[in-house]
Formats: C-alpha cells, structure tokens, sequence
C-alpha cells in the first residue's frame, strides 16, 4: 500500500513538468516569432521588388510595341498615300497632255492625248477617287477625244479644267509646283506645269493671254 502523500507527490510533479514544458514552449515561440517576421519581411521585400521590376519591364514593353504600332501604320498610311497619288499623277500628266495640244491647235493630237486621259482615269480605284468625280472626268475627256473641232474641245476642256482644279484640293498631283492660270478673254481656267502662259483656250492667236491665279505646292 503507497503512502498517503504519494499520489499528491505525482500530481505536483506532473503539474511541475507542464508548466515546464508550456514554458519552454512559449521559449521557443518567442524565439521563432521574430526570426518568421522578418523572413516574411524579406519575401515581402523581395515580392514587392519583383512586382516593380515587372511593372517597370511591362510599361517599357508597352511603350515600345505601342511605338512599333504607330511607326508600321505611318508606313503603311504614307504607301497608301503614294499608290494614291500616283495614279492621279498620272491623270494630271495626261491632262497636261490636253492642254498643250490645245495650245498648239492640234485638234487630232488633242483627241488622242484625251483618249490617254480616258485610259487612265478608268484604271483609277474606286476606292481612291469616287466614281462620281471619275465619272465626270472621263464624261468631258470623251467629248473632247470624240470631238474633231478645236473649238468644241476647247469648250469642254474648261469643264474638264475645273474639275481637275478641284481635284488638286484632295490630291498631290506632281512633285513640282502646279500652276492655276486664268484666260479673261475666255474667262475659263486651267492647269499647267509651268509658270509661263500658253493659253489652251486661243493658241497661237492669243498665246500668251492670260495669268497665273495660284500656285500649288
């Protein structure tokens, strides 16, 4: 039979072994605590840095792709714009054609530099000038290539005149100046290449009549 006190003996020293080892517990917390602090400070700090790199490589990726964009749709606009004016260009060297004929009182030469009109102004797209203003065009170019007199193809080359003056305001006809000259005696206008007058409404009768009205660069 065990003594009296032993079973109180043994719950003292249970009591006394907890208390040690909740103790050395709490030791132990205290001294991991700060030790997962500041690692989670650390991958913290890392993290954040990591994001900022990131961000700083996105924006710069960002700026660049967004510079490549633009840079290959000005090349782009800028070929567009070229296949544009070289057609009209086209048209406005045909056109010239016509008027020095006139000048010249050509009437034949003037019908067929009005057919070349024609050819060219047919193979324009649609999509570059409207088909109404080409139309128009082609309508007066073949009355003056059907025409065989002079003083008819004069007539309606101030029509065609007109229009291709207004044709100017959209297009870049010529890497030279274009000269938009004035006949008062005919008061009719029309394009030319040069600044020197040769009037198409006249020709040698009056070749000189005239005067530059404006100047397109």
């Amino acid at each position: 039979m065990a003594p009296p006190n032993t079973g109180r003996f043994l719950s003292i020293s249970i009591i006394v072994i907890l208390e040690f080892k909740i103790r050395l517990l709490s030791g132990i917390v205290q001294m991991i605590i700060p030790f997962v602090d500041n690692t989670f400070q650390r991958m913290m700090r890392f993290n954040y840095s990591l994001l900022k790199n990131l961000i700083l490589k996105f924006k710069t990726m960002k700026k660049y792709i967004i510079t490549a964009t633009l840079f290959l749709f000005s090349i782009l606009s800028i070929s567009a714009q070229s296949k544009k004016d070289a057609q009209v260009s086209k048209l406005y060297q045909n056109y010239i054609a016509i008027k020095s004929a006139l000048a010249s009182d050509d009437a034949d030469k003037t019908s067929k530099a009005a057919a070349e009109f024609i050819k060219t102004a047919s193979a324009v797209d649609y999509k570059l000038v409207s088909e109404g203003n080409l139309n128009i065009l082609r309508k007066d170019a073949t009355v003056i290539s059907d025409a065989r007199n002079i003083t008819a193809q004069r007539e309606t080359f101030s029509n065609l005149s007109e229009n291709m003056i207004a044709l100017t305001k959209e297009f870049k006809l010529s890497e030279k100046p274009v000269f938009v000259q004035y006949c008062p005696m005919a008061d009719s206008s029309w394009l030319s290449d040069e600044k020197q007058i040769a009037n198409p409404y006249y020709g040698k009768s009056m070749l000189s009549c005239g005067s530059v009205k404006s100047e397109i660069n």
